[in-house]
């Protein structure tokens, strides 16, 4: 018997797809059982994922009837009772479980410089996906953050194939799907790397070259901000027609990938910080201030999530100081560091909340196509993102509440440092979240 998660639901037994059927709340049920596998899950949560915060009173009832339905379909030993919850018996037999397992395989071939290898096992973890993964349970809440954990991955599995084809020289591979992956993340700038380093490889300089250029346009038309450091540098190699390019894989972005113990293998880290300001001076006591708001600080009195609003008139210097203390504190955020211009004060219009989360979404590496178009949906999995990780979230020139209260994280160990030059009064952490009060800063 197999589960297949990585796109539609799907069992399957020793010669055909099991009929689970098309009512929702049984293929739910065992959606989030999966989402959970041979872990113990408890009655609450389960009816949390199928019902939110709406059970109906017969909810318990309901989900042993569910329960029993699957049971008849998969045989009775597949899913166990448990003291307050069920646990389902997958192991092996689930597509997530061996995309994980394959993963790692290929990462650890990796490491060791064995590209071959690398490059099979890898191409193997790929092929198991036949869409976005739990994609009929977009609406669930409970399964959203575990489709982006395993989207993340999916991502990074993808580099590191990329990688293994490259250091194989066979450029012209991976060319097609790093097409189609940077259109659904245009921010990401591993990916922006790898295609310019395959394009430039197989012999397409001039190709190479107008990735960047419309990347970069990208960046300064919608972030504000330039490519980082290591795609500048790859640029200008390949204007160059740099030797070292030939010899061997550039490291397209330094600590794009970190060790997990949760994981088998690491989930993409943003690094979106613009430039640090050369030679910035002064402002000692509001640095102290924010110093003083960092999770985890014994001097800080406010719960773990924390939002900073710098605010006052224009030119006074707030993006600046904003950005500086980000670079200041920025290794205490391992998770990643976030940034994004809301242009509330810009020529033009201001981002709009759906804009500004989708961006956000795909700096932290969600596909475009899996990002829900509706505000609420959106923020949720926003939310969900980030949810258990330090993640520095720097939200720059914001014009109202309204526009940065969708963007507020709700987990521990997050901050967020909000821009602009009104008061921002009412923004706080969305509900669940842990933070309590606003700290806002004069930067004069």
């Amino acid at each position: 018997m197999e589960f297949r998660v990585l796109g539609p639901l799907e069992v399957s037994g020793d010669e055909a797809v099991l009929p689970l059927g098309s009512a929702q709340k049984p293929r739910l049920v065992l959606a989030a059982l999966l989402s959970r596998a041979d872990q113990p899950v408890q009655l609450d949560w389960l009816m949390s994922a199928v019902w939110a915060d709406h059970p109906p009173a017969s909810g318990r009832k309901n989900l042993q009837h569910y329960v029993h339905q699957l049971r008849a379909l998969l045989g009775a030993d597949r899913i166990a009772s448990h003291p307050g919850g069920y646990l389902i018996h997958a192991g092996d037999d689930m597509d997530a479980a061996r995309f994980r397992r394959i993963a790692m395989e290929g990462r650890a071939a990796l490491d060791e410089k064995d590209a071959h290898r690398a490059g099979d096992r890898l191409r193997a973890a790929l092929d198991l996906w036949r869409g976005p993964a739990y994609a009929e349970f977009t609406d669930c809440a409970a399964l959203v953050g575990e489709a982006a954990r395993l989207d993340d991955l999916r991502l990074s599995v993808y580099e590191n194939w990329a990688q293994a084809e490259l250091t194989l020289g066979r450029y012209g591979t991976p060319v097609s799907e790093l097409t189609d992956l940077l259109r659904a993340h245009p921010y990401r700038e591993s990916l922006i790397g790898y295609l310019m380093r395959a394009l430039y490889g197989a012999g397409r300089q001039a190709d190479a070259l107008q990735v960047f250029r419309k990347m970069r346009t990208c960046f300064i038309e919608q972030l504000g901000i330039e490519p980082g450091h290591q795609l500048q540098r790859l640029h200008q190699q390949m204007l160059r027609g740099d030797e070292e390019l030939a010899t061997h894989v550039v490291d397209i972005v330094q600590g794009s990938l970190t060790a997990s113990a949760n994981d088998a293998i690491a989930v993409p880290v943003p690094r979106e910080l613009p430039a640090d300001v050369s030679g910035f001076a002064g402002r000692e006591d509001v640095l102290k201030a924010l110093d003083e708001l960092l999770p985890g600080n014994p001097q800080s009195s406010a719960r773990p999530v924390v939002i900073a609003a710098i605010t006052g008139t224009a030119g006074v210097g707030k993006t600046a100081l904003a950005v500086h203390w980000a670079h200041r504190v920025a290794e205490q955020f391992p998770d990643g560091q976030l940034y994004l211009n809301l242009c509330g004060h810009a020529q033009g219009r201001p981002l709009r909340p759906i804009e500004a989360l989708t961006a956000l979404l795909t700096g932290l590496g969600t596909p475009l196509d899996q990002i829900p178009v509706e505000v609420t949906a959106a923020a949720a999995r926003y939310r969900s993102h980030v949810a258990g990780r330090r993640v520095l979230i720097v939200l720059d020139n914001a014009e109202s509440t309204a526009q940065v209260r969708p963007l507020l994280a709700g987990s521990s160990g997050c901050l967020v440092l909000i821009t602009g030059r009104d008061r921002l009064t009412g923004a706080r952490c969305p509900r669940g979240g842990s933070a309590d009060r606003t700290r806002r800063f004069d930067p004069r």
